[in-house]
């Protein structure tokens, strides 16, 4: 109607009708739905036809009736299935608003000479029918929607975020971050440091890691964190966050606040070249989901954005769940790019947004008295600033806050210098810090810096901090109590854009496909390749002069960790003059080296003492136990408990008999794994070994499993770790499911076969054995057992006989 006029000239004195002409062809284009709109000769030629083109021959086909005259339009349609169904109606919905729209237009369409009335559709002349039955289209056409006003709820903070008094900071300056990052690589890629680049003899399509842009140029796209009391009053704080980045164009203004969440990719800024940034440059894969945060603690706040080519604009952002508008205003700002957000807090909404809790390290540095009672709130806004901010890399990041001791600036790329390339994929550097050798790591191959570190110590571990960021910021699920790091601390800063994939709307949470992602590749991925990267330096520092009085216990557990990997990548020589603990190991009744432990093929593992309360045998319990065990104990190295070095030795050795088992000691051998003794097959045992069995689990129904003995052959299983059940023995290869679940179970069978004769006895755990070796149990014993094919009847004997000899030595006792 707006583009073509109702009549031109046409040939000599004729006259054409634009108009009337194309909404024939749209009317007819409709109206083209005879049962045999598909040619078979043409759909024979196909190889595959599209599923949609399919269910479109469906609607054809289902025509049963149609008419189309000057005075009427019928249709009626017999669909096979839903979907034909959908198609069908709304093919007809679209027919219908177009004779409508004619209708309605139809004086403006027509030619004033042709005559006649505009096409109609009179009621039920279209009947499309489900399966032979006039059905409601509404009752097909069902789908769950939500109500904005809910989505925006969700949005803003209390449906996603754990802690969204705090979750709208980091949104802001995460976004400063990725504006920044943009607005640097244009910079780059635009030549204006192309003196610096050319000097180094960098290739700026070929930047790999972020110490090829030096510190300088980093440090041209600060970003100001600023929070202050917005009157003399102090009701109100003011907080601003200020980037030099690329400023919001009215392009992402429109669709940050139309499709919030949706990429940046249908953006005309968002080009290719942004595809090809550095990993740990690329920006966040969506924009405006964390912005509507801030509407759970303002109900508006302001933007001051400048974008090139376009005029400065000041934005008043409100909130769509109370269905408000924004509002622009186009200033004469002086600034060249950039953005700024401002959010007023009022006061009174301090306990609602940041909780009543507190930290010690809050409450020890906080004069709660001190001004109006505010302080302590503050304090928790500036500790969540410092913990979350203060070690940000690749980005100048400063923080001025009411309390000036509270301010910092992160030291951007200060280490950059001293990296090194030790593969191709990975630079290094490493320095000290409070008394720990400290790795620093950039690699592309997850495109993540990893900050590594060794325990000081060789009584305590799982001290140190292990902490997973994602750009900067702490993912606060992400609990690593892996065996394998327990000897190290880490921080591991994801940067690439993939790894958004991880963690879940709130990105302060990892999914579960993120956490099988996490533990696969920290531990099988990264730490091995990084453990052989750091070998060479390791030693390097031990023979220089040292720095730190602890290098050679965390030397100590750097070789703890290899040898969890089965890597036997340390210097023995400086293994050697490790002395270990005589509480930890000993041999012959003195300390060992760290080098005699490691190399040794037979270990002897002694539990069942009496501790110091942390675990650690006493010094009168060792005596003791050497005294009286020393016919066992002599020509073996000695692990007291082994909670310090369990998480290393268990990876290499495996129990091959248990020696001693009562209430005074317990005493297992441990055989170092090779090729050809790495088998699943039972262990001998000393008989008071099944005592274990009156020990439940840690939980009140939950089985034991004990080491598989060459006893009861049939019924040893590999470990296999079901949901819900992962308690296995020490340095087990197999194991036997205990046929107890309680403690009143034992009481029943035993007082229900004391003073009766072994065939009374075992005809009395026969009819019970199904009580005790459940169906699903079997299934799971048959499934795993160290024999293939074992059968029911040789399982059942098994377990006859193991109950068996329990009740004898419970009746010896």
């Amino acid at each position: 109607m707006s583009c073509l006029y109702p009549e031109a000239n046409g040939y000599k004195g004729d006259y054409i009708h634009p108009r009337f002409i194309a909404c024939m062809i749209r009317l007819g284009d409709l109206l083209d739905f005879d049962n045999n709109r598909f040619n078979e000769f043409s759909v024979a030629s196909i190889k595959q036809m599209p599923e949609t083109s399919i269910s479109h021959q469906q609607k054809h086909a289902a025509v049963r009736h149609m008419l189309i005259s000057p005075s009427k339009i019928e249709a009626e349609l017999d669909c096979p299935n839903e979907n034909v169904y959908r198609i069908a109606r709304n093919w007809f919905d679209w027919l219908e608003e177009e004779v409508n729209n004619q209708s309605r237009e139809w004086s403006n369409i027509v030619p004033s000479d042709l005559g006649g009335l505009p096409p109609i559709i009179s009621k039920d002349s279209i009947r499309i029918l489900y399966k032979g039955l006039q059905t409601s289209p509404e009752l097909l056409n069902l789908k769950f929607t939500m109500s904005q006003n809910k989505i925006f709820n969700i949005l803003q903070g209390g449906g996603i975020y754990k802690e969204p008094g705090f979750t709208f900071i980091r949104e802001i300056v995460q976004n400063a971050f990725d504006a920044s990052k943009i607005q640097m690589w244009n910079d780059i890629k635009s030549g204006i440091y192309d003196s610096y680049f050319m000097d180094n003899n960098i290739n700026v399509d070929s930047i790999s890691f972020p110490d090829e842009i030096m510190p300088s140029i980093y440090k041209q796209y600060p970003i100001d964190l600023n929070i202050s009391w917005l009157n003399e009053q102090k009701d109100t704080i003011h907080i601003e966050c200020t980037d030099k980045g690329t400023g919001i164009s009215e392009a992402t203004l429109l669709r940050m606040t139309k499709s919030v969440g949706d990429s940046h990719s249908g953006e005309q800024e968002y080009t290719d070249d942004y595809r090809k940034m550095p990993y740990w440059l690329k920006p966040t894969a969506a924009f405006g989901v964390g912005l509507q945060s801030i509407f759970f603690v303002s109900k508006t706040f302001e933007v001051e954005t400048a974008f090139p080519n376009e005029k400065t604009k000041r934005i008043i952002f409100r909130s769509a769940a109370d269905n408000q508008y924004c509002s622009i205003v186009e200033e004469n700002i002086n600034r060249k790019r950039g953005t700024t957000i401002k959010i007023d807090i009022k006061k009174d909404k301090f306990p609602e947004l940041f909780g009543t809790s507190f930290s010690w390290d809050i409450l020890d540095s906080t004069d709660i008295f001190k001004g109006d009672g505010d302080d302590i709130y503050l304090a928790k806004i500036d500790n969540f600033v410092n913990h979350t901010f203060r070690f940000v890399q690749n980005l100048c990041f400063n923080y001025r806050t009411i309390n000036p001791e509270r301010n910092f600036q992160n030291d951007i790329s200060s280490d950059f210098k001293n990296y090194r390339s030790v593969d191709k994929d990975y630079k290094l550097s490493y320095k000290y810090l409070d008394g720990f050798l400290i790795f620093d790591f950039i690699e592309k191959q997850y495109g993540s810096s990893f900050r590594l570190w060794f325990n000081n110590d060789m009584k305590h571990h799982y001290g140190l901090s292990q902490r997973l960021l994602l750009r900067d910021v702490i993912v606060s699920n992400a609990k690593f109590n892996y065996w394998k790091t327990s000897f190290l601390g880490f921080e591991w800063n994801l940067n690439n854009q993939t790894t958004d994939t991880i963690v879940d709307i709130s990105r302060d949470n990892l999914t579960y496909i993120g956490r099988e992602w996490i533990t696969n590749t920290l531990l099988s991925k990264l730490l091995p390749k990084i453990i052989e990267l750091i070998s060479d330096i390791f030693i390097q520092e031990l023979g220089a002069t040292t720095q730190i009085e602890t290098i050679d216990i965390q030397y100590l557990n750097y070789s703890l960790t290899a040898y969890a990997y089965q890597k036997q990548i340390y210097d023995k020589s400086i293994l050697s003059k490790i002395k270990i603990p005589h509480e930890i190991a000993s041999y012959d009744k003195s300390e060992i080296t760290a080098e005699k432990l490691l190399e040794a093929t037979t270990l002897l593992l002694v539990n069942g003492f009496k501790t110091n309360g942390t675990n650690s045998i006493v010094q009168s319990e060792i005596e003791r136990i050497e005294k009286q065990y020393n016919d066992v104990l002599s020509g073996y190295i000695i692990i007291w408990g082994g909670d310090y070095l369990y998480n290393s030795l268990m990876f290499n050795y495996i129990c091959s008999e248990v020696l001693q088992y009562d209430n005074n000691c317990k005493i297992y051998k441990l055989q170092k794994i090779t090729s050809s003794n790495f088998e699943h097959k039972p262990i001998r045992f000393n008989k008071n070994y099944l005592n274990i069995l009156d020990y439940m689990g840690v939980h009140k129904c939950s089985r034991k499993t004990i080491y598989g003995l060459d006893e009861y052959p049939n019924i040893s299983v590999r470990k296999y770790y079901i949901s819900g059940f992962e308690n296995f023995p020490q340095y087990s290869s197999c194991c036997i499911y205990s046929p107890f679940t309680n403690k009143s179970e034992i009481e029943d069978l035993l007082n229900n076969t004391r003073g009766k004769s072994e065939t009374d006895i075992k005809n009395y755990i026969r009819e019970k054995l199904s009580s005790y070796i459940t169906p699903y149990l079997m299934g799971v014993i048959k499934k795993y057992n160290v024999h293939a094919n074992i059968s029911d009847e040789k399982i059942k004997e098994d377990y006859i006989k193991l109950i068996y000899d329990f009740i004898n030595l419970k009746s010896e006792s």
